[in-house]
């Protein structure tokens, strides 16, 4: 969960926000957000010949943001991928979508993140399996 922490602490110092945001459910009601995971893929993975690996990974998160009344849905979606676009380049937007909820009275913008990590493997005693071939 280290990544999902990180990535919440991250998105909280976007302004746009109007309080905190919680993992897996979003209250009902204007102002309030919600941070999902989703896909976790493997992308590729490197061993060396002493058996030590590196993974590379990349995982899906979905933010849900509720608009207060009267606030434009569209305006906040632009001006929170400009922010993510200044801040880092980790994260990437990979869908996004503002649209207006008419039983809630409130926008919604809901943003699909990807976020790409490497997880280092030190070589261990045993089985490791490398191109197909396993060995000791």
């Amino acid at each position: 969960m280290e990544i999902l922490e990180k990535l919440r602490q991250f998105l909280l110092g976007f302004p746009g926000f109007d309080g905190d945001l919680p993992v897996d459910f979003t209250q009902d009601g204007p102002g309030n957000s919600g941070l999902f995971p989703g896909e976790l893929t493997e992308v590729d993975r490197y061993v060396d010949l002493l058996g030590n690996m590196q993974v590379r990974y990349q995982c899906l998160f979905t933010l849900y943001h509720r608009m207060q009344p009267g606030q434009d849905s569209a305006q906040w979606l632009l001006d929170f991928e400009n922010w993510l676009t200044e801040q880092t380049n980790a994260v990437q937007i990979k869908k996004a979508e503002a649209k207006e909820v008419s039983r809630l009275n409130c926008g919604l913008c809901t943003v699909t993140l990807a976020i790409n990590f490497c997880k280092d493997i030190d070589a261990k005693e045993g089985l490791y399996a490398n191109d197909g071939f396993i060995y000791h």
